[in-house]
């Protein structure tokens, strides 16, 4: 068969592409390499930055206690811890979170947190601190990028805390009584954003045994199935996407009417003898609760109760793997303590926290154990 030219040509011409384009994947590839690389290095800088021996201050480690992590979403990110003394007998600690993620927040985050350590270890007021670092960041921020900071001095003499939250998520405060409590949302803005601003500082006292728990939106923000934001997806969803505060009042709205004991004991009793009665006064109660905080903290505390119902079903649900403990004589027990941690709650809202309701649940289980004691 005699030599097509034509075709010979045409082949070799395909032959030419496929080895540039085998060439430039190879090159793709080795950059792509090299990029991970950088990335990786720019990772182990951004730990390195951050205070990573604990104790931090072993000297005071009868009085102060510290702990801290931070992953990053992406290889690097805009979230970060910082703690430093500013004398003799103040601590000063900040956790914040650039707007945005990889490489444009890690930037913006070394010389947020740069500037924030430079100026509160002078020692001067939380609030001033703010204001003249907003006023710095301000002017070098570029594209829009702010950050929210929450920036506290610890006085290791009397406990004393105090703060400016620039627009943060509000810490907890974990009682050593194993009670909780959420500090105020933030009415001050965020971090570089718009020159000028006022900052106001507020001020707390923790107890011997309290811990002050601290987090960026990464804790609250949780992934449904899909990868999307919850709080974020919901927010879209109701049509609430202009309001800023919507996440951080669903959240805090969630924590506050599933954690309690009326939320396990009437959800028990549903599961194994049918009787909702505890559940629907504890619904009265989470109604009232709600209003409160829907009217103070916005519309996202009213969808709490969606985490709320997945809750008290999912613990009706696994009480009936319970069923084969629970006699009549063990639910009886059960119902009694119920009614005496209601009466409780009721005593606290009428007249102020007289009872500590938290301490009282290990008494679920000794009513159940009691039912087995011989007699």
């Amino acid at each position: 068969k005699p030599i097509d030219l034509d075709d010979l040509s045409l082949t070799i011409e395909k032959a030419i592409e496929q080895i540039k384009y085998i060439r430039e994947m190879q090159s793709n590839s080795e950059q792509l390499e090299s990029l991970k690389g950088d990335l990786a290095i720019a990772r182990e800088i951004q730990h390195a930055i951050l205070p990573r021996i604990f104790p931090p201050f072993p000297e005071n480690e009868g009085q102060i206690d510290i702990a801290a992590s931070m992953e990053a979403a992406k290889d690097v990110g805009g979230d970060f811890y910082d703690f430093f003394r500013i004398d003799e007998h103040r601590i000063g600690f900040v956790i914040a979170d650039v707007s945005g993620k990889g490489i444009p927040a890690a930037i913006f985050m070394a010389v947020s947190r740069t500037l924030m350590r430079a100026t509160g270890i002078r020692g001067g007021s939380t609030n001033e601190c703010m204001g003249y670092t907003n006023d710095l960041l301000t002017k070098e921020s570029v594209e829009c990028m702010f950050v929210t900071v929450f920036y506290g001095i610890y006085d290791l003499e009397t406990g004393e805390i105090s703060y400016c939250n620039a627009a943060h998520n509000p810490p907890y405060i974990l009682k050593r009584d194993g009670s909780v409590e959420a500090l105020p949302m933030s009415k001050d803005p965020m971090v570089g954003a718009i020159e000028g601003l006022t900052y106001h500082e507020e001020k707390m006292k923790l107890e011997p045994g309290d811990t002050l728990f601290m987090f960026t939106d990464g804790v609250t923000e949780a992934m449904n199935t899909v990868f999307e934001e919850f709080g974020e997806w919901l927010k879209a969803k109701t049509g609430n996407s202009g309001d800023r505060g919507f996440v951080g009042a669903f959240v805090t709205a969630s924590l506050t009417v599933c954690i309690g004991a009326m939320a396990i004991v009437g959800a028990i009793q549903d599961g194994i003898l049918g009787d909702y009665s505890t559940l629907a006064v504890k619904s009265v109660l989470d109604f009232i609760i709600i209003a409160v905080m829907t009217s103070s903290m916005g519309k996202g505390a009213a969808f709490s109760a969606i985490p709320v119902g997945a809750f008290e079903g999912s613990v009706t649900l696994l009480a009936r793997l319970l069923q084969p403990l629970m006699t009549d004589a063990a639910m009886a027990n059960v119902s009694l303590v119920g009614s005496v941690l209601i009466f409780c709650v009721g005593v606290n809202l009428v007249w102020g926290k007289r009872v500590r309701v938290a301490n009282m649940l290990p008494a679920l289980l000794f009513a159940i154990g009691a039912a087995f004691l011989p007699l």
